[in-house]
């Protein structure tokens, strides 16, 4: 579902398509959410790619970690909004939808 990743509900305000389809790409069941499994393929590939490089070596960042990581709702699923915020403080989500 890559053809619809410029209008994914409304952000157009600058953020990065790339995100998106980045997310979209690992989003197997296409449902809008990842789960655990989902991100342990999306951290295997940032290692295989060099990216989730640690200060230890056989610190190797797991799909529950990028779970706990993103995961602002506390749901077990990271939605595109969780994604696309990258764990920074959710204030603008809105309120209801983290159960406030």
């Amino acid at each position: 579902g890559l053809e619809a990743a410029d209008d994914v509900r409304g952000y157009d305000d600058g953020h990065d398509g790339a995100a998106i389809e980045h997310f979209e790409k690992y989003d197997a069941n296409n449902d809008g959410h990842l789960d655990v499994h989902e991100l342990d393929l999306m951290a295997l590939h940032a290692k295989n790619e060099g990216l989730n490089t640690a200060a230890d070596e056989n610190l190797v960042l797991t799909g529950g970690d990028l779970l706990e990581f993103l995961d602002l709702d506390q749901d077990g699923l990271v939605s595109l909004e969780e994604y696309l915020l990258d764990g920074r403080d959710p204030e603008h989500l809105d309120s209801e939808r983290l159960g406030g």
